[in-house]
């Protein structure tokens, strides 16, 4: 492997990684024995998020189809973060 393919690789492991534990962490912080008051939990956490993102200025230095882009963005990633996480009866 090249340098560059390492290091694009080792940033892919690092996202891996957080995005794992950011996982781990919210399923822990949303579990509830029941399924359905585990899934309105995780559907309230990844609300939330989505509206502190968008409610914010990121980058105020650029220009706003820039920031609507990012947040775009980040509202799809936090979205298909969340929805990744399952109730253990779901499986």
């Amino acid at each position: 492997m090249t340098e560059d393919e390492i290091n694009h690789f080792n940033k892919v492991a690092e996202t891996i990684g957080l995005v794992e534990l950011v996982r781990i962490a919210i399923g822990e912080i949303c579990y509830d024995s029941d399924p359905e008051v585990f899934h309105q939990t995780r559907k309230k956490f990844e609300a939330a998020a989505v509206k502190s993102i968008n409610d914010r200025v990121i980058f105020s230095d650029l220009p706003p189809e820039f920031e609507k882009h990012v947040k775009e963005t980040s509202s799809v990633f936090v979205t298909r973060i969340v929805s990744s996480i399952r109730h253990p009866e779901d499986r």
